[in-house]
């Protein structure tokens, strides 16, 4: 069985922390977690963190100052490093407390531990590699267990030793310069937060990078997290409106497991809105999608490397592509 272990910073997630350290302590084993945390001063988040210390994950509060989340990209390079250095793991994944690792295969879109690990097994097989992951679930504000697919990509490493990673880890780098691609791993990614939380998140993010009081400071701005921006200038509405004719899967399986787990509530929280107004999706899908109909109906689908569900989602829609023969 691959060892895969997760390295992670935040501060403050109240909604996510918890989730995500229960959630991949499930898929990986808790002993194999690793957290900076960047100075956090909620009591829930701080009660978390110690719990889950107790119970044996590797947390660092050593990190609290600005600069280190600015260099969040090299922190978690050297620990990387330095883990692939003293320990026999095949895969590490640099990730944000908002994501959640799910398998994407033929059967569809998947947080079963069995299908995560299947799904591993075949990418920890090889040289050290930058494995990119190309397609990620985001979800919809006030919609629980809606997600729809972006063409952002993160990385995650097979070895080391890691010369580069960018902050956002959206770009890496290994001594052998060498990159693959991964379809079969996906990112369930809980960026799209109810609206004041959105904006809380926001102000905390770049108020060491520009004066977010500062309307004008703001509209101009042009660096790291600049995507952030557009948040301060949207009303609820506007910002729910974003969502309006997305073509949506519906997968309610990270949520029953987070549910047996006991660690549901924060993103109950996260899946809601203020003003109870919600996203008018453009089509739903189911997560057991019916990917050999979907194949035989359209063969060359196959040669594009893109999973059956995220190729219907991204492309298939929109080109009338028939679900079936």
């Amino acid at each position: 069985m691959a060892r895969i272990a997760c390295v992670m910073m935040q501060k403050n997630e109240d909604d996510f922390l918890e989730p995500w350290l229960a959630y991949h302590s499930y898929l990986f084993g808790i002993e194999n977690l690793y957290v900076f945390d960047n100075g956090s001063t909620m009591a829930s988040v701080t009660e978390t963190l110690h719990k889950f210390r107790q119970a044996g994950a590797w947390i660092d509060e050593e990190h609290k100052e600005p600069q280190d989340f600015e260099n969040k990209g090299e922190i978690l390079r050297l620990k990387i490093n330095e883990i692939f250095a003293g320990t026999n793991y095949d895969v590490i994944f640099p990730m944000d407390c908002d994501e959640y690792l799910a398998a994407c295969g033929n059967n569809g879109l998947s947080s079963s531990r069995e299908d995560i690990s299947k799904s591993l097994e075949k990418v920890a097989i090889g040289p050290a590699a930058v494995i990119k992951i190309n397609k990620m679930m985001y979800n919809i504000p006030g919609l629980l267990n809606q997600y729809y697919c972006n063409t952002h990509h993160k990385v995650f490493f097979r070895r080391g030793p890691v010369v580069h990673l960018e902050m956002g880890f959206h770009n890496g780098g290994v001594v052998s310069g060498l990159v693959e691609r991964s379809s079969m791993m996906t990112y369930l990614h809980f960026h799209n937060r109810p609206h004041q939380s959105m904006l809380r998140q926001s102000k905390e993010k770049l108020k060491s990078r520009v004066d977010v009081d500062d309307i004008e400071k703001l509209r101009d701005y042009k660096g790291h997290g600049d995507h952030l921006i557009r948040n301060f200038f949207l009303s609820e509405d506007e910002y729910v409106d974003r969502f309006n004719g997305l073509q949506v899967i519906n997968f309610d399986g990270f949520y029953r497991t987070l549910c047996c787990l006991g660690a549901d509530q924060g993103i109950l929280r996260a899946s809601t809105t203020q003003n109870g107004r919600l996203p008018v999706v453009g089509g739903e899908i189911s997560a057991k999608f019916d990917t050999e109909a979907y194949l035989e109906a359209n063969p060359d689908v196959l040669s594009s490397g893109i999973p059956a569900i995220l190729h219907y989602l991204l492309h298939g829609r929109s080109e009338g592509r028939p679900l079936k023969r």
